[in-house]
């Protein structure tokens, strides 16, 4: 509950800063976010967070496969 009532201030906060800050304020921070995204440590850190992503999907996929396989064909060692 202290999490919902925190994300709807910062909302509301947020909301009324950029409505007095109008829409030059608004083209400004997006080209600084824009500046900042295209940062050589960010675009590392992207790559990266990309890497681990797909290798954990095939992982997950990988696991699944051999789950389901499991259960379609099961061992008998006699």
């Amino acid at each position: 509950m202290k999490l919902r009532i925190v994300a709807v201030v910062a909302f509301g906060a947020g909301y009324v800063l950029g409505s007095k800050a109008g829409h030059e304020r608004y083209r400004q921070l997006s080209r600084s976010a824009a500046s900042i995204g295209r940062s050589a440590p960010v675009q590392g850190t992207v790559v990266l967070a990309g890497d681990k992503a797909r290798a954990l999907a095939s992982l997950g996929v990988e696991r699944a496969r051999d789950a389901v396989g499991s259960r379609l064909h099961p061992r008998t060692d006699e």
